[in-house]
């Protein structure tokens, strides 16, 4: 139903936000919205997710000697979740 590659997006700031039930994915896959978003992760990873933050990185251009080339288009998803069972559900996929 949804086409979701997911990848876990480690940096300092992500390891800040896990204290405050936060974890954050990019996304490969096709574009979602947040509505999407809730429904994919209450129904593939049973998890119950009180708010969703999405960003998109559009592509950009790059060079590479006369090679024009663009970036891929991701997706980054800030998932925060309400209770500490959902929390491990999906620092699993971490």
């Amino acid at each position: 139903m949804f086409d979701v590659r997911l990848k876990p997006y480690l940096s300092e700031k992500t390891n800040d936000l896990v204290s405050q039930n936060k974890i954050v994915f990019l996304n490969l896959g096709s574009r979602l919205n947040k509505i999407q978003w809730k429904q994919y992760f209450s129904e593939t990873h049973g998890v119950s997710v009180d708010s969703i933050h999405t960003l998109v990185k559009e592509s950009k251009k790059r060079r590479r000697g006369r090679i024009v080339g663009f970036t891929k288009e991701r997706q980054k998803v800030i998932v925060t979740v309400r209770d500490s069972e959902s929390f491990e559900k999906l620092k699993a996929l971490v």
